[in-house]
């Protein structure tokens, strides 16, 4: 759980914690935004990248060339979500690329590749950080 881990290790740093709660509300709320766009980006293409592929832009870009016309406007849409949220994150002293492409591996992993069980023994260990999220995700799958 790259995602949870990158976020878990900033919230020991005083200036970031203070940072993200300020632009973002809290760290589960960060979380639960980009899994979220990662999750609109998947219904809309059915695509997750290469276990291989790192970073999130080159995959964005990758399937925007094989993107139908008629969801361009949407894709384009959620983009501008992700370089918002990059933006923010780099106003909080944070490389905002990083835990993006963390947290949609995490989306990757946990409801595309069904490794939830990876999911659920990390929230075990760790999930005070994340009180909601277990319940959230599962509500996600329902839509």
């Amino acid at each position: 759980m790259d995602g949870l881990n990158h976020l878990k290790f900033r919230k020991s740093e005083p200036e970031v914690f203070a940072a993200i709660n300020e632009r973002f509300g809290s760290f589960e709320q960060l979380y639960m935004k980009l899994f979220e766009l990662n999750y609109k980006v998947y219904q809309l293409t059915k695509q997750i990248p290469d276990e291989y592929e790192y970073w999130r832009t080159e995959f964005h870009e990758r399937i925007y060339q094989e993107l139908e016309p008629e969801k361009d406007a949407e894709f384009l849409a959620l983009m501008n979500e992700f370089q918002i949220i990059q933006n923010k994150l780099e106003q909080c002293e944070i490389m905002g690329a990083e835990p993006i492409a963390d947290i949609g591996r995490d989306f990757d992993n946990i409801m595309v590749r069904k490794k939830k069980k990876d999911f659920l023994n990390w929230m075990n260990r760790n999930g005070s950080d994340f009180p909601n999220l277990i319940e959230w995700i599962d509500n996600l799958k329902k839509q």
